[in-house]
């Protein structure tokens, strides 16, 4: 993790801010953005000094530089946290003017700490707000917390400014986005929280303190510092048995696409949008098998696109090797299954040792192991029910003979797990020879940053290639689907 004064004593200048933010990227992501909510409150006030001190510092950092960019984005984002005003805005238009896709959440921020002056500005931007965060829940963000920060976070700031002398124009804000929240049917606005902060009575015009404003923080700060405790299955092998599902698996071959129309038959049988919805684009860990077929029927053939399209870019002579898989955050192992059906597909008879099948989901990690084991009962499949952060180098299979092929899809831009910590594990638990393939969609400009970051640690290490690096945004890709590749090896 990094150490703040660390950053605050490299930021003496232009140049050795850049080596700094070059070589410690990923730390200063995880500081500003993965640590809890608690920790960054704590550090509001060296935080802020720091931002406001060195503004002209950051927009001289070189804009040709993505990683210096995506610096800024983070500061960005913690001044919108902190409630930083004046340094949102500077850093805001700075990103702007570079044309930097900073993403729909801070959009929307952007239209309530910006150029606002009246309750009507706010009553104004209401809809525009709520349109935005809509797209980031559905389409950006790995959970619902920032949405639900931010839109609570408007709210606050109406109630504060006037709260106590034009609650009028609260209880209009309130109506607004009840309005909204009944439009869009399934909406983040639907969360508990946000029927609690609306419920929140606003106090008489002379009392001292705006205590309603104080009690939407106190409900915000403890829904975000709230412990989310996971119980974890501890079996060494976890498969699905004795359910419909593998009844139906017994009846086809064993390819992706026939896996996935199962799922897509039994989803249509579903007839719900709000088990779709309930996906949270796919990041959500998943707990009813109704999830498990939504899933395959809304994102199984993007995941096969990617992955297949990264396992074209590797040498011939990796196929002649024998190999380890390690799939991280499996789901139900899809990147694994694609690459037997590559196999398959291409006539390549290459021996695996064994497959490491990583996921949260104990019902996606025993479905997961279900599948792979439909191409071969022979394979030596260990399951691991943990997320990335809880994964020690014990949990692993020892192994220094054979090459590991890691399948990373849909993982790496994910900002659910601390990425220094990954590394360390990583660089501290696969001795030899490493494949890596890093398959994601790309969000906005911040995600893809995390994911070169990834790249670049290994990039010093004994043979270190890049074997493919691909950006697609929208519509420049098939099915107007995106993509971010980057298929990497080294020795570790």
């Amino acid at each position: 993790m990094l150490r703040f004064n660390n950053l605050k004593n490299s930021t003496t200048d232009v140049s050795t801010l850049e080596t700094f933010i070059s070589a410690n990227f990923q730390d200063v992501y995880d500081f500003f953005v993965t640590q809890k909510h608690s920790e960054i409150v704590n550090n509001k006030a060296a935080i802020k000094k720091y931002i406001a001190l060195n503004l002209n510092c950051f927009k001289q950092l070189n804009i040709s530089s993505s990683t210096n960019l995506s610096f800024i984005s983070i500061l960005l984002d913690v001044s919108e946290r902190l409630g930083l005003l004046m340094e949102f805005k500077i850093l805001y238009e700075h990103l702007k003017s570079q044309n930097y896709t900073i993403g729909k959440r801070l959009e929307a921020a952007s239209l309530y700490l910006t150029s606002i002056n009246t309750a009507d500005d706010y009553l104004h931007n209401c809809e525009s707000i709520c349109q935005k965060l809509q797209l980031a829940y559905e389409l950006e963000e790995d959970n619902e917390d920032r949405i639900l920060f931010t839109i609570i976070n408007y709210y606050a700031q109406v109630v504060n400014n006037f709260g106590q002398f034009n609650s009028q124009a609260v209880t209009a804000l309130r109506v607004k986005i009840t309005e909204i929240k009944n439009q869009l049917g399934n909406s983040f606005l639907n969360h508990p929280l946000i029927h609690q902060v609306l419920n929140i009575e606003l106090e008489p015009c002379m009392a001292p303190l705006n205590i309603a404003y104080h009690e939407i923080q106190k409900l915000l700060y403890n829904f975000l510092n709230q412990n989310k405790v996971r119980e974890f299955l501890k079996e060494r092998f976890l498969i699905e048995h004795g359910t419909y599902y593998v009844e139906l698996l017994k009846h086809i071959q064993p390819a992706f696409h026939a896996i996935r129309q199962l799922s897509v038959n039994q989803h249509k049988l579903i007839n719900d949008n709000s088990v779709f919805y309930s996906l949270q684009r796919g990041v959500k860990i998943l707990t009813e098998e109704n999830q498990l077929y939504a899933y395959l029927n809304s994102y199984g053939n993007m995941h096969y696109q990617k992955i297949i399209s990264s396992l074209e870019s590797l040498p011939q002579a990796f196929f002649d090797k024998e190999i380890s898989i390690i799939d991280w955050a499996c789901g139900q192992g899809m990147a694994t299954i694609s690459f037997l059906d590559y196999l398959n597909n291409q006539g390549i008879q290459q021996k695996i040792k064994d497959i490491t099948l990583i996921e949260p989901s104990g019902i996606a990690l025993k479905r997961a192991s279900l599948h792979v084991k439909k191409y071969d009962e022979s394979f030596n499949v260990l399951t691991i029910n943990k997320d990335i952060d809880s994964l020690h180098s014990s949990d692993f299979l020892p192994n220094q003979e054979s090459v590991k092929l890691h399948l990373f899809s849909n993982v790496l831009d994910m900002e659910v797990f601390q990425l220094s910590n990954l590394l360390e594990l990583i660089k501290n638990s696969f001795d030899g020879e490493n494949y890596f393939i890093c398959a994601s969609p790309f969000v906005n400009d911040l995600k893809t940053e995390r994911i070169n970051s990834f790249v670049r640690y290994f990039s010093t290490l004994e043979g270190y290639t890049l074997i493919e690096s691909i950006s697609h945004r929208g519509c420049e890709w098939y099915n107007n689907w995106t993509r971010v590749i980057r298929v990497f090896h080294v020795n570790l």
